[in-house]
């Protein structure tokens, strides 16, 4: 959870916001030392659960391209003389460490109950470092011009949090203990509505994406599903009506938004027809990667990067795929969330490069997501966290084996 948190608490100097924002001490001190926290953080996980020993056998998977492209970046930095090669060295070792921790995490959420526990905690960690920082800063800290970006560096950052805190919200609505659905009630609008608030046109389909692969997907049972699908429909239903002004307004005014990332793509399918073999030359400071996992990969790597995307994109479908042949025979709602999960943030990828950040909230979603179905779309010789007594020791091979994906 304190990995989770210190992935979403980020600040650098950027386009959007152009002025020195004046944080809560709190979260200066958090935001100053993100670094440094989430990488002791990650150490200590990984000595804690065995050491690096263990680490070569966690579950990567398709994961490794973005760990060979950071890796490939740093050596490229080094021949052209740039200082700052280590970035992207030690950022290959995070998105290792953070799989590393991920995987030893979804050991423990085998049951409702226990992803339950977790998922309320973290959804509740979020509101109440949103509302501390409202109540001690003011609102002058949590946006800028008419877009909220919290605790995040960037409204599409905080818009991805809220986005994963919804969908998180919406499927222990649907699964989770009635004992608590109070709760679960009032937590939900404050997550929906702080991601309306961060004007995330992504984040918003995204989530959308999400919540209709739950729905989609089903519970398992005939019955339930019926229910759920009523349900669905009356509240389409009454937020049609109770909203329909409104929401008609918000849509005309996005679609006045335009495309603002125009600019920014021709930039980089320049920048991939100027150098295309290995991408473009970085001669000073850390590589940038623009808001498009595929230009992100052609642009900073060229061929080798365009090959690594669709070696990471190739997995992602192979996981998807042989997921959902063992959740049609399953009546288990937790893979049902990992896999809506993880299609949100495929979704997500097409509007930012998740899947290369090394710490963000949204490359800690995707491998969240990503290795528990990799453990589950493997079965039982890496994926038996029912079993109790046995769940700590399993650890799958470092590559699926070659029949199967």
């Amino acid at each position: 959870m304190l990995l989770f948190m210190m992935s979403a608490i980020a600040r650098y100097t950027n386009d959007f916001m152009p002025v020195e924002i004046a944080y809560p001490r709190f979260l200066e001190i958090l935001i100053d030392f993100n670094r440094e926290i989430f990488g002791i953080l990650l150490v200590m996980l990984v000595l804690a659960g065995g050491g690096w020993r263990i680490v070569r056998k966690t579950p990567v998977g398709f994961y490794w391209a973005p760990i060979i492209l950071h890796l490939f970046l740093s050596a490229k930095l080094v021949a052209y003389g740039n200082d700052e090669w280590y970035i992207s060295f030690f950022g290959s070792l995070s998105i290792l460490g953070t799989v590393y921790a991920s995987s030893k995490a979804n050991l423990q959420l085998g049951e409702v109950d226990q992803l339950e526990k977790f998922g309320i905690t973290l959804v509740s960690i979020f509101i109440a470092l949103a509302a501390l920082q409202y109540f001690i800063g003011g609102i002058g800290t949590m946006q800028f011009g008419s877009r909220y970006f919290f605790f995040t560096a960037h409204s599409n950052q905080a818009g991805m949090l809220w986005a994963f805190c919804s969908v998180t919200a919406i499927f222990l609505l649907i699964y989770g203990n009635s004992k608590k659905f109070i709760l679960k009630m009032a937590m939900l609008p404050v997550c929906l509505l702080c991601l309306f608030l961060t004007d995330s046109r992504g984040a918003m389909l995204s989530c959308a994406i999400g919540v209709i692969m739950i729905f989609l997907i089903g519970t398992g049972n005939l019955q339930k599903n019926i229910m759920l699908y009523l349900l669905a429909l009356v509240a389409l239903a009454a937020l049609y009506f109770l909203m329909s002004h409104d929401i008609a307004e918000f849509y005309l005014k996005e679609a006045a938004r335009g495309n603002t990332r125009v600019d920014v793509y021709e930039n980089a399918i320049d920048g991939f027809t100027s150098f295309p073999v290995f991408g473009i030359p970085y001669t000073s400071g850390r590589p940038v990667f623009v808001e498009n996992t595929l230009l992100a990969f052609m642009k900073s790597a060229g061929m080798v990067g365009l090959l690594l995307c669709a070696a990471f994109y190739l997995g992602a479908i192979a996981i998807l795929w042989r997921s959902f042949e063992k959740l049609k025979k399953s009546k288990d709602p937790i893979p049902r969330y990992f896999f809506a999960l993880f299609v949100m943030m495929l979704c997500a990828s097409i509007f930012e490069s998740y899947p290369i950040n090394f710490i963000s909230t949204g490359s800690f979603i995707s491998i969240f997501a990503a290795t528990y179905l990799l453990r589950y779309a493997q079965g039982g010789s890496g994926f038996r966290s029912r079993d109790k007594k046995k769940s700590s020791v399993l650890i799958a091979p470092l590559y699926p084996a070659p029949n199967k994906f």
